[in-house]
């Protein structure tokens, strides 16, 4: 049997998932941590002298709770964007807008396939310097995105939250709240023009040649994380990378080998749940490499503007999800560099292997545990036997189970009617037929008949 799209960052991402190390320095001060995406020379030259060091955060108050009411959801929600896009209400979703052509609309479609003009945006608009305490490092966002009023006609989400603070939304009304909390947030990279961002994609594209790959996978790997100049979100003006000041006063890392770390913190949760209230998004999801085919990013969130990134958090979608069904655009075109990031793995539950002993000839249920690891959706998905014997089992379904999470599997088998110790493989099974992950093994022992020494001494 082989794993089917097991790719190198993939497995490497499988590895590591309780956050290892990052070879990113962890900074004491805000000024001193580098965005890891910009080599050297790049943020050399993109860094302007920051002043002030940030205030010390507030003392934490209570934080506000709400009820969080969403559309009605079936048991395939999280796995299947159709049903999401079916249930969705949102009247975005809705309204046969055509896609915009003016990058200054904050819904403008930006992947690898849809791109921005190299000069924008230009003299003409707004970029604004985010100030010294609110960034660790010298960086600039549209104003719009930076702190723009409230909408007047939008003053709760539709899970009852309040929208925006004081009055204005956007990313320093994010971490002005933020701070209430006792939550110190800030942006470690911001707008970035077209020549920075070509910088920065072919230092990735270098360090994977170092690694010893060939030239077209060591492009395909690194635009796997970083995107071509000109599909980059941060061309914007309204995209940031977002860090935060961790207990015990360090500035927190980001990158690939740390963001289960940085989504797990308190810090990154309360973000995970306020945003939308400011009209920020996060772009990539961990449920949604296969989506926008890029790797998980908790850091990277986009300012879309409050209605959206309610309609977003709502029908839980990203703005590749909710574009591309508002502009009537459909999936994006496969990428080869997907081999490097979509992958199925699994872990089998702490008593799957455990032997059963079951009387000759009798049925037996058995219940498998299984965590998806990978970066997949499973949805569709079947266990099936691969070797003999099967017990008698067939192909049992796999429920709807995003990634980190996991899914129980009922297997409805019969015992041998021959004593013995056997074993049976399992192995998971895509929406496409593929052997994909396993094998999950069904140990069953068979006790022989009581010999007459044990009869006897059972006997009253």
């Amino acid at each position: 049997m082989t794993t089917a799209r097991a790719g190198a960052l993939g497995l490497a991402l499988a590895v590591t998932i309780a956050g290892a190390g990052c070879d990113t320095a962890t900074a004491k001060s805000p000024q001193a941590a580098q965005d890891p995406e910009l080599p050297a020379d790049v943020a050399a030259g993109a860094s302007d002298d920051l002043a002030d060091d940030p205030p010390p955060p507030p003392e934490p108050t209570a934080d506000e709770t709400a009820p969080h009411p969403h559309v009605p959801r079936s048991a395939d929600w999280a796995c299947d964007l159709l049903t999401r896009l079916a249930a969705c209400d949102a009247p975005l979703l809705h309204d046969g807008a055509p896609a915009p052509t003016d990058p200054a609309d904050l819904l403008y479609h930006v992947n690898r396939e849809h791109g921005l003009p190299p000069d924008w945006p230009g003299a003409d608009h707004d970029l604004v310097h985010v100030p010294a305490r609110y960034a660790t490092r010298s960086v600039r966002l549209r104003q719009v995105a930076w702190h723009s009023p409230t909408p007047s006609d939008l003053s709760t989400t539709s899970d009852g939250r309040p929208v925006g603070h004081d009055g204005m939304v956007g990313f320093r009304a994010l971490f002005d709240a933020a701070a209430e909390q006792g939550i110190a947030l800030y942006i470690a990279s911001g707008y970035r023009s077209y020549a920075t961002q070509a910088a920065i994609y072919a230092a990735h594209v270098d360090d994977e040649l170092r690694a010893g790959l060939d030239p077209d996978d060591a492009h395909l790997a690194a635009s796997t994380y970083s995107a071509h100049p000109g599909h980059s979100e941060h061309q914007l003006g309204t995209t940031a990378d977002l860090v935060y000041q961790s207990d015990d006063g360090t500035i927190s890392r980001f990158g690939q080998d740390t963001a289960f770390e940085m989504a797990s913190s308190p810090q990154m949760q309360w973000v995970i749940d306020n945003a939308h209230r400011f009209g920020v998004v996060m772009t990539y999801g961990h449920d949604k490499v296969a989506t926008t085919q890029y790797v998980w990013e908790p850091w990277h969130w986009r300012f879309v503007g409050v209605e959206a990134a309610d309609a977003m958090r709502r029908c839980d979608l990203n703005t590749e999800e909710l574009l591309a069904a508002r502009y009537g655009l459909g999936p994006a075109t496969p990428f080869a560099g997907e081999s490097f990031i979509l992958f199925d793995a699994l872990a089998p539950g702490p008593d799957d292997h455990d032997v059963q002993v079951v009387p000759a000839g009798q049925p037996f249920t058995v219940t498998l545990t299984l965590a998806n690891i990978g970066s997949t959706n499973w949805f569709g998905y079947e266990l099936r036997p691969t070797t003999s014997p099967a017990f008698g089992g067939a192909a049992a379904a796999v429920p709807c189970t995003p990634r980190f999470q996991a899914a129980a599997v009922e297997l409805q088998l019969v015992a041998p009617t021959v004593p013995g110790l056997y074993q049976s493989e399992w192995w998971l099974f895509d929406a496409d037929g593929r052997d994909v992950a396993g094998p999950l093994l069904v140990p069953v022992f068979v006790p022989g008949p009581p010999t007459a020494a044990a009869s006897e001494a059972t006997a009253p």
